[in-house]
């Protein structure tokens, strides 16, 4: 038995994955033939092996192909959150050219990598290769970072600096992440935005809403638009000074909703049910259970 647990390699249980519930009028995409010799014999050892089986128009994953399925998507999702916490934790000490090189060898040892990364301008054209200069690509998120605009906040400049490595570590990336729950903490500051404070206060009803998520996220946004606009020769994108909120703006009566059966919870309201959908269905047929649930919430001092 070998790392994963199955008497298959790396390639053959990403093929596995792969072919779990794909028709056969699709065929192999070219990327996954060349992965093997012959893929047509690594087929038939999955079905002799019982981990696929041949279906009316497509490959079926068996009873053992579903557990090869579950362990292979585990793994590489916890690569993925490995790699991704490295590279933030490595951008936060400015050291860019380490955080592409964890880049470069996560996708080195992927199956399939996310895509050819080719860097511009330079010698070596190869994909995914280990550098000892930063590439042209990490020059220019570097260069982009500095334009996100944080004049509307009452912040240190290291703490602005903290934002843009979080922006520069998820380019790297090549994903949109979630700042850490202890972002702030371990910073030790703070955001002070008086104009999203405002907003806040006027549009948002739950409880602790992630204004930091909020802001980073609007400010982004607005950078990327400015970009693409920039060099599309289209007119300026002109911020409206409104930042996205989201799920978080509760002058939507679904999003409200959603923020009453939060703090319902919180409050701890007798007979309130375990899923948000069935809390939405009662609320809006305004039916008795609602009424009762509504009107605990009160007695509890809810608002």
């Amino acid at each position: 038995m070998n790392e994963w647990d199955f008497e298959l390699d790396r390639n053959d249980c990403f093929l596995v994955n792969y072919l779990g519930g794909r028709a056969y009028q699709y065929g192999i995409d070219a990327p996954v033939r060349d992965l093997f010799e012959d893929v047509e014999r690594t087929i038939e050892f999955l079905i002799q092996k019982e981990y696929i089986e041949n279906g009316p128009s497509g490959w079926i994953l068996t009873e053992k192909g579903t557990m090869a399925r579950i362990y292979w998507r585990s793994s590489e999702k916890l690569r993925e959150s490995r790699k991704n916490v490295e590279i933030s934790e490595v951008c936060q000490t400015d050291d860019y050219l380490r955080a592409y090189n964890s880049r470069a060898k996560y996708e080195r040892e992927s199956v399939i990598p996310h895509g050819i990364f080719v860097s511009f301008g330079e010698e070596d054209q190869s994909p995914w290769g280990s550098k000892e200069y930063l590439p042209q690509c990490i020059k220019n998120y570097i260069s982009n970072s500095k334009m996100l605009d944080f004049s509307d906040i009452n912040n240190s400049e290291s703490f602005k600096q903290e934002l843009r490595n979080y922006y520069i570590a998820d380019e790297i990336n090549g994903k949109r992440s979630k700042l850490p729950k202890d972002f702030e903490i371990r910073i030790g500051e703070c955001l002070v935005c008086p104009t999203l404070d405002i907003q806040i206060a006027e549009k948002c009803t739950f409880l602790n809403p992630p204004k930091l998520q909020i802001y980073i996220d609007t400010k982004i946004h607005v950078l990327n638009w400015t970009s693409i606009n920039a060099t599309s020769h289209k007119s300026p994108y002109i911020w409206d000074g409104h930042f996205l909120l989201g799920v978080y703006d509760c002058t939507n009566s679904f999003h409200a909703a959603m923020a009453e059966y939060e703090k319902m919870k919180l409050f701890g309201v007798e007979g309130l049910p375990k899923t948000f959908q069935t809390f939405w269905k009662h609320k809006s047929q305004n039916s008795e259970k609602y009424q009762f649930w509504n009107a605990k919430f009160h007695t509890a001092g809810g608002r």
